[in-house]
């Protein structure tokens, strides 16, 4: 048996009884590179949630959660859907009636530009969701939100007066419709810093990311790629 490293390869040739092995190998490439991964706070920076969720689904009462976070004086708050952590698919996200709050001061987070705005299916869009369609949550119609679809961040500057940001947060229907999405939530007023996702099935992997060793039979050759 030899013994794979990433990036190098193994001048071997197949052979029936060597196979297995190699399938083997194979599988657990493939079952690596799928692993989910969740975003998480930059160590580095410090970058921790002034506020997080736990995981929203269509079994979740409302299919949403409640916000109210104190802002500390920050000058901007990002706003974090991810995917829960089992892929992205049908997680469909909406932030619901967010409204900046202070002393006497009130000041909807929909009557603001963003500086910027990103999610890994569809658009981020104020008053539709991620495809465009009316934004709705548990059956209700969402009048001021902003819809969007994890894995996102929006990144909003904050009105001057403003020291609590108050509002919910929840699946929308277009995903719970389908039987699926699971997703968390997360306010920062540091950039957030997300885990490199590992490539999904079929997409390219980087050497230095791919399992440190896995044995493979002689008369095999492997290359990560």
């Amino acid at each position: 048996m030899g013994r794979f490293i990433p990036g190098v390869r193994h001048s071997v040739r197949p052979s029936l009884g060597g196979w297995w092995g190699a399938a083997a190998g194979i599988a657990a490439i493939v079952a690596w590179a799928c692993l989910p991964s969740a975003p998480a706070a930059d160590q580095e920076s410090g970058s921790q949630p002034l506020w997080s969720s736990g995981l929203v689904t269509a079994a979740t009462p409302t299919r949403s959660v409640p916000f109210d976070v104190e802002l500390g004086g920050a000058t901007s708050v990002w706003l974090v859907v991810d995917d829960g952590g089992d892929g992205f698919g049908c997680d469909w996200a909406d932030w619901v009636d967010p409204v900046f709050k202070g002393a006497g001061f009130e000041k909807p987070l929909v009557d603001l530009e963003w500086k910027r705005a990103s999610a890994e299916w569809g658009e981020v869009r104020k008053g539709r969701n991620a495809e465009g369609g009316e934004l709705k949550v548990d059956g209700k119609l969402v009048a001021r939100g902003v819809g969007t679809h994890a894995n996102s961040v929006i990144e909003v500057v904050v009105p001057a007066g403003a020291t609590r940001l108050v509002g919910r947060a929840g699946l929308d229907d277009g995903g719970a419709k389908q039987g699926a999405g699971s997703i968390r939530f997360a306010i920062h007023t540091k950039p957030p810093a997300l885990r490199p996702k590992p490539a999904q099935a079929g997409g390219p992997v980087a050497p230095a990311d791919g399992p440190g060793t896995l044995v493979v039979p002689e008369e095999l050759e492997a290359t990560l790629f």
